[in-house]
């Protein structure tokens, strides 16, 4: 998936805050390398994985013990050193951890397969956590390791306390004018010495082996205690090379086991990363979304994962019949933030992640994710803000296809209106006829037109309060918005006369934003893939739901009982729609155009008249047209012709 459409999603903010509820290095490096998937069955495995976390997690479990980052320690063995007693404990503290997780995920097999699953994959290792345990204590290896060394120790304890009560009696021997004050026996260098004055150095035979900062003091390890230094030094040797050949057989059975203990702490480290997702998912209420492949994307009640309490919950839906959603409304309104939540949602769900949406949203499976949202211009390159965007977006053009999401913020802005909107109707329908499913925001007024005749095109606006001049950060889908521009101006003092003549002058415009020879022709809707069932061998309870088909497009036939919204009115249809989505309604006796979209059938042709032989002119056509025409049947006049007059738009 674009990795710079990654970071204006900030995604990796959701990363960081994933890593807060891990427990060790290792879970959080996962989280570090987490990127969304596109194979349909990785994301409802990895998302089942997250729900059936939730059974332990949120009980307030914390099944996951001792888990420590060893693979430095395992690299280091196998290259022949030898490991310390440290290493060796924390080896030794992940085996017993892992070993108490298993025991509970076996408890759990039928709750949790997925996961238990995982934890059959951790070796049994009882027997080398037990050796370590017994041999290494604290910081350094324990007297019970071996019983040579043990006894080592002990002489050593030994000649230790008979060099000390040597030194003793010596200190006590010597006069107040030759003992340094506040004389004491103590160990320098590893040395055994008493302090003596600098100036009665020699009234002590022995080697000096220290001395004070000030040079008042030096401290000497008496010649009368050496034989006994020697034979301490002698058994220090041994003891550190009985504790060398504990370590090393330590080390070799650690090595033989190397693999295992590298699968187990895999095994762990997945799960600790698993976990995680489900105390993520406690703390934002998130949800399972319904993946489907090639079907609709529906977020109920969604909300952005980053705005905390802030976030106002929003339904966002494209796909059921069009593949293009046109954003309009007021600046602040919310426009925005509607593009970052769904590609950011989406992001999510696609690494395995639940979302905060209701229950019962669905989401198709999208191969990448684009967008252009906000001022991504670059000083150094000196680009305007159109170039920027233009820059970004051609990009996109490029690599977009099918299956692809596009989030587009203020298309075509940063230019003439007029360019600007008959380019962004022109990228609109390049993006619609590579089969990418497209949410973009304008202020244009004659781009939203544009929509609204495009068969898979619809408009949705950010309601705004007219009162208090306040965005209530509601997406209303099939209904174009404004952008307030006059409502606030009225509002916040501009006199009523400019007012109503800004409103005059608009209503005036009758070109719009784009030229009507200007604007791009929309195109006929591909043949979109067919929505298919997502289907998954998973293990018992986490069977995937099927997924409905996109409904097709409304069709209407010659004759059909309609009801025109634009105009709040009963209609006929007298003519099909185009290839544009356009139906010809006879409405009070005048013909109108409007689109397919705008209508809504009352009753069936079939259903409104006697036999499939009845004559639809009795009801599309005036008395005099119809005595025209059966005029003209009988006989050819060349003086009369029969002229089907243009319908009014709607």
């Amino acid at each position: 998936m674009d990795q710079a459409t990654l970071e204006l999603l900030e995604f990796d903010r959701i990363r960081e805050v994933l890593k807060s509820y891990c427990v060790s290095g290792l879970g959080k490096d996962k989280c570090d390398k987490l990127v969304p998937e596109t194979d349909a069955r990785r994301i409802v495995l990895a998302l089942a994985e997250t729900t059936e976390s939730l059974i332990i997690v949120g009980a307030g479990g914390q099944p996951l013990q001792g888990l420590h980052d060893v693979r430095e320690a395992l690299s280091t063995a196998e290259k022949g050193a030898v490991l310390s007693p440290k290493d060796l404990l924390r080896i030794a503290d992940m085996l017993r951890g892992a070993a108490k997780f298993k025991k509970l995920m076996r408890s759990k097999t039928e709750e949790m397969p997925l996961l238990s699953a995982y934890s059959e994959s951790i070796a049994d290792m009882p027997g080398l956590a037990e050796a370590i345990e017994a041999s290494i204590e604290g910081d350094q290896v324990s007297d019970h390791a071996d019983d040579e060394l043990r006894k080592v120790r002990r002489e050593i304890k030994q000649t230790e306390a008979k060099i000390e009560q040597r030194l003793h009696s010596i200190l006590n021997s010597l006069s107040p004018r030759d003992a340094a004050q506040d004389g004491f026996v103590t160990v320098k260098n590893g040395r055994w010495v008493i302090p003596v004055k600098a100036s009665s150095r020699g009234k002590v035979p022995g080697t000096v082996v220290a001395a004070s900062s000030s040079g008042q003091t030096v401290f000497i390890e008496p010649a009368a205690v050496q034989p006994l230094m020697d034979r301490l030094v002698t058994l220090r040797a041994q003891e550190e090379e009985l504790v060398y050949q504990v370590l090393c057989a330590l080390t070799a059975l650690v090595v033989d086991r190397v693999t295992d203990i590298r699968i187990t702490m895999e095994a762990m480290a997945t799960c600790d990363f698993i976990f995680a997702k489900g105390r993520y998912s406690m703390a934002i209420s998130g949800v399972a979304p319904e993946i489907t492949v090639n079907g609709p994307l529906r977020l109920e009640g969604a909300r952005h994962p980053l705005l905390g309490r802030d976030a106002v919950p929003v339904d966002i839906r494209v796909g059921d019949g069009y593949r293009t959603l046109l954003i309009t409304g007021p600046n602040t309104g919310g426009k925005t933030v509607v593009l970052k939540t769904t590609g950011l949602l989406v992001a999510m769900a696609q690494s395995g992640l639940h979302i905060p949406v209701k229950p019962g949203s669905t989401m198709p499976v999208f191969q990448a994710v684009f967008a252009d949202i906000g001022d991504r211009q670059s000083l150094e390159q000196s680009l305007s803000t159109f170039s920027s965007h233009m820059k970004n977006i051609a990009d996109i053009l490029r690599k977009a296809g099918q299956g692809s999401l596009v989030l587009l913020d203020e298309i075509g802005t940063g230019t003439d209106p007029r360019e600007g909107a008959a380019l962004a109707a022109a990228v609109l329908d390049f993006l619609y006829r590579k089969g990418c499913v497209t949410l973009a925001t304008t202020h244009y007024g004659d781009l939203k037109a544009y929509s609204e005749g495009h068969p898979g095109f619809v408009n949705g606006s950010m309601e705004f309060d007219e009162e208090t001049l306040k965005p209530l950060y509601k997406l209303v889908i099939g209904q174009p918005g404004q952008s307030q521009g006059l409502i606030i101006a009225k509002r916040l003092g501009l006199m009523e006369e400019e007012v109503q003549a800004a409103e005059d002058y608009v209503r005036s415009m009758s070109g719009g934003d784009i030229p009507r020879e200007a604007a791009p022709k929309p195109s006929a809707p591909p043949s979109p893939p067919k929505a298919e069932v997502v289907r998954l061998a998973l293990p018992t309870g986490t069977a995937s739901e099927p997924v409905p088909e996109i409904p097709r497009e409304k069709t209407f036939l010659v004759g059909d009982s309609v009801f025109v919204r634009t105009v709040k009115e009963r209609g006929i249809v007298a003519k099909e729609p185009d290839e544009r989505g356009n139906v010809i309604v006879l409405v009070r006796g005048r013909r109108i155009s409007v689109h397919r979209k705008r209508l809504k059938l009352l009753v069936k042709r079939e259903d409104l008249y006697p036999g499939e032989d009845y004559d639809l002119n009795i009801v599309l056509m005036s008395k005099k047209d119809r005595k025209l025409m059966k005029t003209m049947s009988k006989r050819h006049t060349d003086e009369v012709r029969v002229i089907e007059p243009d319908p009014e738009p709607r």
